[in-house]
């Protein structure tokens, strides 16, 4: 009776947990030749590009079964050159720095200004949004150039909003003309078990996603070289369903079912427990 409970509870508990491709708008093939301990792709801007929640809605999926995965963070970086608009707040002295990003969704936590030749030394203040409406500050720092040397790059928290911008604190000295902007965050790449050969769909464009917890993660060889591998081209999911809802959400009474059964069980097991504890 016990063992009926608890595979009744584990159907309830499953039938969230399962993957369903109608949610996810994207995806992009990966073929394996050979099966590998650890196989490898980079994290490129088409898929910063699609992902709809910061890369916790990608899964990598064969045969329609989930296969787990890790992001890992690089030494190397990668960066992106931004064309800036320009503008003075004449009653606070300062520039404005802006630069749309393109899109929602690209890491980045160091920015490097471009700037005329000349000495100077200012404070500026990071500042992002996700609509160039409401503006929340990421960090600050300060850029200079002297006869000897010069810094013009800032580090912040990461983040991942679209619209940049740049507050350069001018106090009473001539605005900086600052040609480009150049954003970078470290490069990452997606690590999963390719235990077997053939083809992988990596899926991703769901903005409901929760972020997956594999135990591929800690369970990863680490003295493992990964085998690098290629995405395709990025399509469209045939079986994508715009505002699809998970089967138990259009079927509620399905999980109500389970969930009353097992009500019934508990409740079973109680008297049955309470009549052999009076005898």
């Amino acid at each position: 009776m016990s063992k009926l409970l608890l595979s009744l509870l584990m159907a309830g508990a499953m039938a969230r947990a399962d993957f369903d491709p109608a949610r996810w708008r994207l995806r992009r093939s990966i073929v394996i030749a050979k099966p590998a301990p650890v196989a490898s792709f980079i994290v490129d801007r088409v898929l910063y590009q699609g992902s709809r929640a910061e890369l916790a809605d990608l899964r990598i999926v064969r045969d329609q079964l989930e296969t787990p995965y890790v992001v890992r963070e690089l030494e190397a970086r990668d960066e992106s050159p931004l064309s800036p608009a320009i503008t003075q707040e004449t009653n606070t002295r300062t520039t404005l720095v802006t630069a749309d990003i393109g899109f929602q969704g690209l890491p980045l936590d160091r920015v490097q200004l471009v700037v005329d030749p000349g000495q100077f030394y200012r404070s500026v203040k990071v500042e992002s949004s996700r609509d160039s409406t409401k503006w929340r500050q990421s960090g600050e720092g300060v850029i200079f150039r002297t006869e000897d040397m010069g810094a013009f790059t800032v580090s912040f928290a990461e983040q991942w909003d679209r619209y940049l911008r740049i507050r350069i604190v001018n106090r009473d000295n001539p605005p900086l003309a600052v040609r480009q902007l150049i954003i970078s965050a470290e490069r990452r790449a997606v690590e999963f078990p390719a235990e077997a050969a053939g083809q992988y769909w990596l899926y991703y464009g769901y903005p409901g996603a929760r972020r997956p917890s594999y135990d591929f993660a800690q369970t990863r060889p680490l003295r493992m070289q990964p085998v690098m591998v290629t995405m395709g081209v990025e399509e469209n999911n045939p079986g994508y369903r715009e505002n699809q809802k998970p089967w138990t959400d259009q079927r509620p009474e399905v999980l109500y079912a389970v969930l009353a059964a097992a009500i019934v069980v508990m409740g079973f097991i109680a008297v049955r427990f309470l009549l052999k504890m009076q005898n």
